[in-house]
């Protein structure tokens, strides 16, 4: 479906072996990417990783 989607506007959907799709660190690293962008920075000393989080749990203090 997604292939028919991206053709019809012109685009490509490229996909990878199911054994490299277990964990989500792409999204993890866009979402500091956005973060970082729109100004927030965390010294490394008080950064945390908490794996329990639910995604509607989670403060986004980068939307603008």
């Amino acid at each position: 479906m997604m292939g028919i989607m991206a053709r019809e506007r012109g685009g490509n959907v490229f996909a990878t072996d199911e054994r490299f799709c277990i964990d989500n660190g792409i999204m993890i690293a866009q979402a500091g990417l956005l973060s970082y962008r729109m100004g927030s920075v965390t010294p490394l000393s008080e950064t945390s990783c908490t794996q329990r989080f639910r995604t509607d749990q989670v403060h986004v203090a980068w939307r603008a």
